[in-house]
Protein backbone atom coordinates (compact mmCIF):
# COMPACT_ATOMS: atom_id res chain seq x y z
CA UNK A 1 0.00 0.00 0.00
CA UNK A 2 2.88 2.41 1.02
CA UNK A 3 4.27 1.46 -2.87
CA UNK A 4 0.96 2.91 -4.36
CA UNK A 5 0.96 5.95 -2.37
CA UNK A 6 4.28 7.13 -3.23
CA UNK A 7 4.37 6.14 -6.71
CA UNK A 8 0.87 8.39 -7.06
CA UNK A 9 2.58 10.98 -5.22
CA UNK A 10 5.55 10.76 -7.36
CA UNK A 11 3.29 10.65 -10.67
CA UNK A 12 1.58 13.77 -9.37
CA UNK A 13 4.32 15.71 -8.24
CA UNK A 14 5.91 15.21 -11.67
CA UNK A 15 2.72 16.27 -13.07
CA UNK A 16 2.58 19.18 -11.44
CA UNK A 17 6.34 20.50 -11.72
CA UNK A 18 6.23 20.06 -15.28
CA UNK A 19 2.92 21.74 -15.83
CA UNK A 20 3.49 24.28 -14.09
CA UNK A 21 7.13 24.91 -16.16
CA UNK A 22 5.14 24.44 -19.62
CA UNK A 23 2.61 27.22 -18.16
CA UNK A 24 5.40 29.24 -17.51
CA UNK A 25 6.88 28.90 -20.81
CA UNK A 26 4.06 29.70 -22.66
CA UNK A 27 3.44 32.52 -20.64
CA UNK A 28 -0.23 31.51 -19.29
CA UNK A 29 -0.88 30.90 -15.77
CA UNK A 30 -1.71 28.18 -13.57
CA UNK A 31 -5.69 26.58 -13.20
CA UNK A 32 -7.10 26.66 -9.71
CA UNK A 33 -6.67 23.25 -9.39
CA UNK A 34 -3.27 22.63 -10.41
CA UNK A 35 -1.90 25.51 -7.64
CA UNK A 36 -4.58 23.89 -5.14
CA UNK A 37 -2.72 20.09 -5.97
CA UNK A 38 0.53 21.54 -5.67
CA UNK A 39 0.21 23.75 -2.25
CA UNK A 40 -1.44 20.01 -1.41
CA UNK A 41 1.95 18.31 -2.00
CA UNK A 42 4.34 20.75 -0.93
CA UNK A 43 2.34 20.35 3.13
CA UNK A 44 2.33 16.37 2.66
CA UNK A 45 6.12 17.13 1.74
CA UNK A 46 6.86 19.12 4.66
CA UNK A 47 4.44 17.03 6.99
CA UNK A 48 6.39 14.19 6.41
CA UNK A 49 10.02 16.04 6.75
CA UNK A 50 8.98 17.47 10.09
CA UNK A 51 7.21 13.84 10.67
CA UNK A 52 10.75 12.00 10.44
CA UNK A 53 12.91 14.49 11.70
CA UNK A 54 10.73 14.46 15.65
CA UNK A 55 10.71 10.65 15.47
CA UNK A 56 14.19 10.80 15.00
CA UNK A 57 14.72 13.18 17.54
CA UNK A 58 12.72 11.33 19.88
CA UNK A 59 13.34 7.38 18.90
CA UNK A 60 17.22 7.27 17.47
CA UNK A 61 16.77 3.78 18.24
CA UNK A 62 13.90 3.41 15.66
CA UNK A 63 15.70 6.06 13.17
CA UNK A 64 19.16 3.76 13.48
CA UNK A 65 16.83 0.70 12.68
CA UNK A 66 15.47 2.11 9.64
CA UNK A 67 18.82 3.16 8.30
CA UNK A 68 20.32 -0.08 9.20
CA UNK A 69 17.03 -1.65 7.06
CA UNK A 70 17.75 0.08 3.98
Amino acid sequence: MLGIGLALYAFLLSFILSSDARNRRAGQDNPAMLTATGYVLCGLSVGLAATLAISAIYAPDSAAALLAAS
